[in-house]
């Protein structure tokens, strides 16, 4: 027998606080010591490495107790860990490694962790994998102090107990019971699904109820978002048009506005000019002024001076020719000639201050000048106020002559008044007959009106109860949309649900599924279950279910080749599965059933297949016949030895004598394809009943909105009807009797709707 054990490692187990490697070679290897030295927990370190939970079996109370607790030279461990390492070069382990090392730990906190070739598991996976190998919990595998005398002692049922855990069997217990478990679970969760159901079915009506006025609230509330929306976009376009409108209005104003300051720069720089003008213009005529004035008082000056010149050129004249007169009397008048040039140093002097005296009253004129400048502008300012005030006298007297004027035209207007009374009065009674003639015609009007009034009122009436009829409409398709949608849903949920039991093989065997996982993933290049290919009818589900038997998890292999494979997975699976390889079918076709009216035909007959696996359908079903009970099967019993019979519930009458009876569970998964197909179909079929019913609303939506604007339009008309009812009633006039053409003052002409002031 091959070793299997290579190596025990421990660290801070117990009393191994250092890390200790104990190597197992070939033959056998013993461990031996005096007392104390740490024997036991050697055999402890093993028991507890493959997952021993037992602290009774490990000599301790707690899993603290596990780990070294320190000395006097050394502290106390944190953990504890024990790692046993197996050769696994057979395979003897079922995992895909040639060594392998368990290795689990424990903290001071309670916590422990199990790796299996360093990678974390779980303490199941550990057991599991050692159960299949023979080395679970209670295999008596390691022995200790005592196990023997007490194997030894064991009774029957334990002992058979022990023999099983060390075949191996006991992990299937394990699994039987956990699945037993997981049953007992399943079938109390199911009770509770079933009370919870049976609970709130008589709530149904009221949920749907409460449902349909949703789904009308949900609608009336769509259909409210639709009419808002549109009143909201027309008063919003509305809004977006006059804002338009405005906006030109605004445009149009600034360009006025423009225009206008454009004209008013205009005017301010035509006015600028103008008073620039008008100041140069003034400063010019203040220069032309003063210049004038220098003029005039130069031209003054120059005439006195002139003055003065010829005054006394002629008095020197007429001193030279005196003195040429008396030049023969000089030498003899010395004395009065110096006389007479003392006379003229005098006169001399007497002309110098005449000329100062001059020089004063040029000042003294100067200033009557300026005296007489400003006397002229008060009067130019006299002047002006004159010509205002005549200005003022004139406009008086054009508005009392266009009054006037207006008291004339007033004069003739009531004059031509008082002429078209006459008039009036002249034509008065051809009026009071034209009035009569309207008054009867107005009175017809009024008859046309009411006739009128009435057709529109009881068209109106019509719409309005076409209208109801269009809504009642409506509101039934809406409510046949709102069960065909609830039916779509409850559709969809059942065809997820075959579509969900359909991926996870619902039905089929452990092997068969593996089969099927394996193909899906690839791993086996062509495989399919033969109960996935049948159509079988609603009515015979239930016997074919039952006459296939086993044979309902036939997988089908495409190739040859894949039968290695798919052998090779089911050694790795748990479970079992019928392989069918390609061209292994041997059939001799399907058996005529004979005339008999209980007998309802070959089972491979009944059933709908591929051309390709009709051979194979033959070779399972060519010897089985549905019947239609077991009275019948019973009976037929002798005249087919050699068949099978299956009635209509999956009572299945074997050659042998055996009968198989009870509920078939597996025709769920032969319904499968039939009801995704029927479902399918019935989904397609309320879908395109659910898009009719949606246009057909959309058209009564459309026909309701046009009967709607169809009645405003209606009501509208009626009343303007009423409007020129009303008219015509009130111009059937009713003229008095003591209408005789003499009673004009101040009263309207009847008719002609003239009035006379």
């Amino acid at each position: 027998m091959p070793l299997r054990l290579k190596s025990l490692e421990l660290h801070g187990y117990k009393t191994f606080a250092s890390r200790t490697l104990f190597q197992f070679a070939d033959g056998i290897t013993s461990i031996v010591g005096p007392n104390g030295s740490g024997k036991s927990n050697f055999a402890d370190s093993l028991r507890w490495v493959l997952g021993e939970q037992s602290h009774n079996l490990l000599r301790a109370k707690k899993t603290e107790d596990m780990i070294f607790s320190g000395s006097e030279q050394r502290t106390r461990a944190g953990m504890a860990a024990v790692t046993i390492t197996f050769d696994n070069t057979s395979g003897w382990l079922p995992v895909d490694f040639s060594e392998v090392a368990v290795t689990r730990r424990a903290y001071r906190d309670g916590r422990n962790e199990y790796l299996l070739n360093s990678q974390t598991v779980r303490l199941k996976d550990i057991n599991e994998l050692l159960a299949q190998s023979g080395l679970s919990e209670r295999t008596y595998t390691i022995l200790g102090q005592g196990m023997v005398d007490a194997s030894l002692a064991l009774k029957a049922d334990e002992r058979r107990r022990l023999f099983e855990e060390a075949a191996g069997i006991g992990l299937y217990r394990a699994r039987r019971e956990e699945s037993l478990r997981r049953l007992e679970t399943t079938e109390r969760n199911l009770e509770r699904v079933l009370d919870i159901l049976a609970e709130l079915e008589p709530r149904l009506r009221l949920l749907e109820r409460q449902a349909k006025r949703a789904q009308e609230y949900a609608q009336v509330q769509a259909d409210l978002h639709l009419v808002l929306r549109e009143w909201y976009g027309y008063h919003w376009h509305r809004a977006q048009k006059e804002l338009s409108e405005a906006h030109e209005a605004a445009r149009q104003q600034d360009t006025h506005l423009h225009e206008a300051r454009t004209h008013y720069h205009e005017l301010t720089d035509g006015f600028s000019a103008t008073r620039a003008r008008l100041s140069a213009l003034r400063a010019q005529l203040n220069d032309w002024r003063r210049q004038f004035a220098g003029l005039r008082e130069q031209r003054e000056t120059i005439s006195r001076e002139l003055a003065v010149l010829d005054e006394r050129r002629r008095a020197l004249s007429e001193s030279r020719q005196a003195s040429l007169a008396e030049q023969g009397r000089l030498s003899d008048e010395s004395r009065a000639a110096r006389e007479r040039v003392e006379e003229a140093k005098a006169e001399f002097e007497r002309t110098q201050s005449e000329a100062a005296e001059a020089k004063t009253q040029e000042a003294e004129a100067k200033t009557a000048l300026a005296a007489r400048q400003l006397e002229r502008a008060q009067v130019e300012q006299k002047a002006e106020a004159a010509r205002q005030t005549l200005n003022n006298l004139n406009a008086r007297r054009a508005g009392h002559q266009a009054h006037l004027n207006e008291l004339k035209t007033r004069m003739d207007s009531q004059r031509q008044k008082l002429h078209s009374a006459d008039l009036a009065i002249a034509t008065a009674e051809e009026s009071f007959q034209q009035a009569e003639k309207k008054a009867q015609a107005a009175q017809n009007a009024k008859s046309q009106a009411e006739s009128a009034f009435a057709q529109a009122d009881a068209d109106l009436t019509a719409l309005r109860q076409r209208l109801g009829e269009l809504e009642t409409a409506r509101r039934q398709r809406q409510d046949e949309r709102s069960a065909k949608q609830g039916e779509q849903a409850r559709l969809q949920a059942q065809l997820e649900v075959l579509d969900q039991a359909e991926k996870s093989l619902s039905g089929y065997a452990d092997g068969a599924r593996s089969l099927l996982e394996a193909a899906r993933q690839s791993k086996l290049s062509g495989a399919s279950a033969l109960s996935a290919a049948l159509d079988v009818p609603a009515e015979y589900e239930t016997a074919i279910a039952a006459a296939l038997g086993e044979a309902f998890d036939v997988v089908l292999l495409e190739s040859a080749g894949d039968v290695e494979t798919a052998l090779e997975l089911l050694e790795q699976a748990a479970g079992r599965a019928l392989i069918l390889p390609p061209g292994a079918a041997k059939s001799n076709g399907s058996q005529k059933a004979p005339a008999e009216a209980a007998i309802i035909g070959s089972a491979s007959s009944l059933i709908k297949i591929k051309d390709e696996l009709r051979p194979v359908l033959d070779a399972l079903l060519g010897d089985v016949f549905v019947v239609e009970d077991r009275v019948a099967a019973r009976r037929l019993r002798t005249q087919l030895p050699a068949a099978r019979l299956v009635t209509l519930k999956g009572e299945v009458f074997r050659p042998d004598g055996l009968i198989h009876a009870g509920r078939e569970a597996r025709a769920a998964a032969l319904r499968r394809p039939r009801e995704r197909r029927e479902l399918g179909e019935r989904l397609a079929d309320v879908v395109a009943a659910f898009n009719a019913l949606t246009e057909t609303l959309s058209g009564l939506s459309a026909e309701i909105s046009g009967a709607q604007a169809e009645a405003a339009a209606r009501e509208a008309a009626l009343k303007d009807l009423r409007g020129k009812l009303n008219a015509a009633k009130s111009n059937a006039i009713v003229y008095p009797t003591w209408y005789s053409g003499q009673h004009y003052d101040n009263e309207w002409l009847v008719g002609s709707g003239m009035a006379l002031d």
